[in-house]
């Protein structure tokens, strides 16, 4: 199918979708798609619809991708992974979700506003919120593949105002039984995940990858909360220049960049750093 086909790229504000859910606004919108703000006529509350951007619709493999997102994260059951309630198609055929909606911003926009380092009782509270959501999905054999601050979301929630909720299961991968390399729901080719947060095993071969690439991307999370800056980046920019770091060199030593951490936290976040799968925790 072509562009042209799908027609406007999204609902507008007011359309009614499948008889349920009326379009309020827009969130967000990006390359890969958009998210609105709807309301749902019948329960009276309101709910998050995700869309796919009219030109990636048009690219193989990519409303797979995008359906992945539900069949994985509806799987796994955790209060710190955002709720899918409902999967459909618009009249032209492409593909939407229905999630929870969510109040708040995300990580990078917290590091953001606070305009420096977390203290480290904070962003150690992040950080185990995404571990136990990433422990409530590698029990069902779901690995995330694109962690990143952007898309963790904190949300007001139980009187707490840092609570996460972990969003964009897109490029997950499930993990069947039996299998001793996983396949993947995506295209073996496919760009896949955030450079400056990918393990070097992902960079290399993101079809094979294990549980343990997305425990890499939460150190490289809690190194920028502690740190404002990730264990690697390129002064020009360039996504080489990343990537032959990853496959190279050691992170610059977060003492380094900061002293007053505890050495036991240091090392724990090093320890899952590491290039060698064997040294980092299963």
């Amino acid at each position: 199918m072509s562009i042209e086909q799908y027609g406007a790229p999204y609902p507008a504000k007011g359309e009614i979708i499948d008889g349920k859910y009326e379009v309020q606004n827009l969130l967000g919108e990006g390359g890969m798609g958009a998210v609105a703000k709807a309301n749902h006529l019948l329960r009276r509350a309101p709910v998050a619809l995700k869309f796919l951007s009219p030109s990636v619709l048009v690219t193989p493999g990519a409303v797979e991708r995008f359906l992945n997102e539900a069949v994985a994260a509806s799987q796994i059951d955790s209060p710190h992974v955002v709720t899918i309630y409902d999967v459909g198609k618009l009249p032209n055929g492409a593909p939407y979700l229905v999630m929870e909606y969510l109040e708040g911003r995300d990580l990078a926009a917290v590091l953001e506003e606070t305009g420096g380092p977390l203290d480290v009782p904070r962003a150690i509270h992040y950080v185990l919120q995404i571990l136990r959501a990433m422990q409530a999905a590698h029990a069902v054999g779901i690995i995330h593949r694109d962690l990143k601050p952007a898309n963790c979301f904190v949300i007001h929630r139980d009187g707490d105002d840092d609570f996460i909720k972990l969003v964009d299961f897109g490029i997950s991968k499930i993990q069947r039984q039996g299998e001793t390399k996983s396949a993947s729901l995506t295209r073996t080719n496919s760009a896949l995940g955030t450079p400056l947060y990918m393990s070097p095993e992902q960079a290399k071969s993101p079809r094979f990858v294990d549980a343990r690439t997305d425990l890499y991307s939460t150190a490289v999370i809690l190194y920028e909360l502690l740190t404002c800056c990730t264990p690697y980046y390129s002064e020009a920019g360039e996504l080489t220049e990343i990537l032959f770091k990853l496959f190279t060199q050691d992170p610059t030593p977060i003492l380094q960049v900061r002293p007053d951490l505890p050495p036991a936290l240091a090392e724990a976040i090093h320890k899952c750093l590491s290039r060698d799968l064997d040294v980092r925790p299963a």
